[in-house]
């Protein structure tokens, strides 16, 4: 479990720093983080297809790349929608 926590909080943290610069230098900065999140996203699969793992099978990559689909959205709209709740835009 150490690992698979490190693995999405790592991430969560670099989102999060990434949505405060773009937030101090940009008008409306939801735009540019969702995109920058979903090419972030896609670049995440890459690893899961291929890496030399021992036993890896297509459908245990998918599961992987899964996994990182849910990570990358629930941390994407957690800090989308605090972003707008606490600057007061909506």
């Amino acid at each position: 479990y150490a690992r698979t926590a490190l693995f999405t909080i790592i991430p969560a943290l670099g989102a999060t720093a990434v949505l405060a610069w773009l937030a101090v230098r940009r008008a409306n900065p939801i735009g540019t983080f969702i995109r920058i999140a979903i090419v972030v996203l896609l670049l995440s699969f890459i690893p899961d297809y291929l890496l030399p793992v021992p036993h890896r099978t297509f459908l245990s990559s998918s599961i992987a790349a899964f996994m990182h689909l849910v990570a990358g959205v629930v941390t994407v709209t957690v800090l989308v929608a605090g972003y707008r709740r606490y600057s007061g835009r909506a």
